[in-house]
């Protein structure tokens, strides 16, 4: 898909789920103001019809269910056709009543299969519908679904491409919720080739690791973090380190020690440069002070501190009465 897709895809995904902590669900059973569908069904068929797509797109699963036993199989097919917005071109210009839900999807493949809807996306007339389906992110199972109903295997694959760069981006800034929303559209086997392909020169946020961690345990993901195939993995996780909590994680993950000995100095270097002395020495409890002289005795060693003694650092020494030598 085209890099404005892609920019909406990842914006769409940012915006809903940056600031909500919970885990997203895949249905969208809100409440709303919609009627219920025992009341449009003493109305004429053209409101019932529209009453139909908007329980349709919205997410209003068994009230689309069961307004549907109202029409025939190709009544719903010409409706699907015919009746509703072009994507994405009208997706912002709809009523207010009218929002595409993430059980879009979900409910016209179930009600594909209780009626003989003959949905062929292989089909020029079916384009309209595939875009409203790829329109919010599918998933692994889903993509399967629409591939055996006709849908171009290279539009699949741009689409699933987006949701994949999505993804990234989204662990990498550490939006877990959108994270875990993009990662539905992959299988485990695929998820765990997509982690192992971030470069090591990627940027990750503080929160990076905790949000790793919770995507291999929510997906029952196998990584061993010890061979070859996940180094920039563990480069990521180990430059993203700002406390000790971290550190922990990135133990309980399976990192190698001699790479957490080296986020361990690291950590140590990077709390000299916090802003507020008072965090930083609360920081360095957990270290004792033979652990901070051997590690501060080698850096300086290096002459890191030879010119350049960040202020933090004295106050270190000053307050655990450490013996450094800056020679």
């Amino acid at each position: 898909m085209h890099n404005l897709e892609e920019e909406r895809t990842i914006q769409v995904g940012e915006n809903a789920y940056h600031n909500d902590k919970k885990e997203p669900e895949r249905s969208d059973h809100i409440s709303s103001n919609l009627p219920s569908f025992r009341k449009v069904l003493k109305k004429s068929k053209n409101d019932k019809g529209l009453a139909f797509l908007q329980y349709l797109m919205n997410g209003a699963h068994v009230d689309t269910i069961q307004l549907s036993e109202d029409f025939t199989d190709l009544e719903i097919t010409a409706l699907l056709l015919y009746n509703l917005p072009r994507f994405p071109k009208d997706i912002n210009n709809l009523h207010e009543t009218y929002f595409l839900s993430e059980s879009f999807l979900e409910i016209l493949l179930a009600l594909n299969e209780e009626r003989n809807l003959k949905i062929d996306f292989s089909e020029r007339t079916f384009s309209n519908l595939l875009y409203g389906c790829l329109y919010n992110t599918p998933t692994a199972m889903q993509f399967k679904r629409l591939q055996t109903l006709g849908a171009n295997k290279e539009l699949l694959d741009r689409k699933r491409q987006t949701l994949k760069n999505a993804f990234k981006k989204a662990l990498l800034k550490g939006n877990i919720n959108g994270s875990l929303k993009y990662a539905q559209a992959f299988t485990n086997e695929e998820l765990e080739e997509i982690l192992t392909s971030f470069r090591s020169f990627d940027i990750a946020s503080e929160d990076f690791i905790g949000n790793l961690s919770l995507l291999i345990e929510k997906r029952d993901l196998k990584l061993d973090f010890k061979d070859r195939e996940t180094r920039n993995l563990v480069y990521l996780c180990i430059n993203s380190i700002k406390i000790l909590d971290q550190l922990k994680k990135a133990e309980d993950l399976g990192i190698k020690k001699e790479d957490l000995y080296r986020a361990k100095n690291n950590l140590v270097i990077k709390l000299l440069y916090v802003k507020n002395p008072e965090d930083f020495l609360e920081y360095y409890k957990n270290f004792s002070n033979e652990v901070l002289e051997n590690i501060l005795s080698e850096y300086a060693s290096f002459g890191a501190f030879k010119e350049d003694h960040p202020n933090n650092l004295l106050i270190l020494i000053e307050k655990r009465g450490l013996n450094i030598d800056f020679c």
